[in-house]
């Protein structure tokens, strides 16, 4: 029904919230790759690699480690 639909809407995009909400605050990388690119990276994480994180989003996170520490951390 619309109304289930509506629900359902609603409780995802308050679950998104709450996502963003935390990874926000804590001070650790945290990142998602959907198809060898960055889909979200919080700030903490966008900051220790040196950029904004909309530099970030939508590019392969490989580019943003330096070659030598590539294979320790992907």
């Amino acid at each position: 029904s619309v109304i289930a639909r509506l629900h359902d809407r609603e409780a995802l995009a308050a679950s998104e919230r709450l996502f963003r909400t935390l990874t926000n605050t804590i001070p650790a990388l945290t990142v998602i790759i959907e198809r060898d690119n960055v889909a979200y990276i919080n700030r903490a994480g966008a900051q220790m690699l040196g950029y904004d994180q909309s530099e970030v989003i939508g590019k392969p996170l490989g580019q943003f480690i330096p070659a030598e520490r590539r294979d320790a951390l992907l």
